[in-house]
């Protein structure tokens, strides 16, 4: 059997890889090939496949036949593969290509997808606050937002058409939260109960990053040349991102997105996945109450001349790095 652990991004993905790549060896013992990954993001994802297609470097034929192969030489009964970034084959564009992919697999062996959903509200703002903070996004949330609300409403009938046409033996969708039962949710989808031990005990979550420290982050360059030209802003930036330095009255229970607008893709992604037969979604978050949050905008304004104080002299402070 070959397992897809397809996302969604925000969903503990990135840790969850990091472990498996780790216990290669004592998966491999109880008969799961987890491959080395050889995408140059680094040998923990899978994303030569996913990105093949997105970025349509190959066909997806062309890399389930590369899979196959590397499952064959594994000689091992059971194979795993995860990458979030399988949930932008889920477009219109893409879908296609990887009903090719898919397709080409299970001709071969039973393939299990499987897919952590968010609130697409939710997941929309953690994605594009995800994306500013690791400095790959420069557009307004706006525009971001139009450019993928289309997206969020097709990922349901692109997992309607896999299910009608069996393109897949199996789905398995399962709600994301932060809460330790999601864990033993994520083990089972993945057939990973055996070794579920092996991965330790949950570390605590990581608090996100608070309002002034996201605007900073997705105008750091900027901000750095005009209010501590001496500083390495890209110093200076991974020290706000891995919080090692805080803002003052940062604000932390607050939304980039309208509350209007949050209501509203809410409820075209209910509407979508009712439509489409994909009840699973509407099970998980069609009972939940949008409360009204502080809407900010993320720009330059938002940190005041004594925030950049504060940060020269914290920089200034930390003990020289030996060269």
């Amino acid at each position: 059997m070959l397992i897809i652990h397809a996302g969604f991004p925000k969903t503990g993905t990135t840790a969850f890889q990091i472990k498996l790549d780790y216990l290669r060896d004592q998966l491999r013992d109880v008969g799961i090939f987890y491959p080395v990954g050889q995408h140059e993001s680094g040998p923990a994802t899978h994303h030569e496949y996913s990105l093949g297609i997105t970025q349509k470097t190959a066909t997806g034929e062309e890399l389930a036949l590369r899979l196959i192969a590397e499952m064959e030489q594994s000689q091992l009964p059971n194979t795993l593969i995860s990458s979030e970034a399988f949930t932008n084959c889920l477009s219109n564009r893409l879908r296609a290509e990887f009903c090719n992919f898919l397709t080409t697999l299970s001709n071969t062996t039973d393939v299990r997808l499987v897919l952590a959903l968010r609130r697409m509200d939710s997941f929309m703002q953690s994605m594009y606050l995800h994306l500013a903070k690791v400095d790959e996004i420069s557009i307004p949330v706006d525009e971001f937002l139009s450019t993928r609300w289309n997206w969020a409403l097709n990922v349901f009938s692109a997992l309607a058409e896999f299910q009608q046409n069996e393109v897949v033996q199996e789905i398995e969708l399962i709600k994301y939260s932060s809460d330790p039962a999601f864990r033993a949710e994520i083990f089972r989808a993945l057939r990973l109960e055996d070794v579920q031990h092996l991965f330790g005990k949950n570390k605590k979550i990581n608090v996100s990053l608070g309002y002034k420290a996201q605007a900073f982050l997705l105008f750091s360059a900027e901000l750095c040349e005009k209010y501590c030209p001496d500083l390495d802003a890209a110093k200076v930036a991974m020290i706000v991102r891995a919080q090692v330095f805080q803002f003052e009255n940062d604000l932390h229970d607050y939304s980039i997105i309208r509350h209007d607008d949050r209501i509203r893709l809410h409820q075209d992604a209910l509407n979508a996945a009712e439509e489409t037969g994909i009840t699973a979604y509407s099970t998980f978050f069609g009972d939940d109450i949008l409360t009204e949050k502080e809407h900010v905008e993320l720009h330059k304004g938002a940190l005041e001349p004594r925030d950049f104080q504060r940060l020269v002299d914290f920089m200034h402070s930390r003990p020289k790095t030996r060269k």
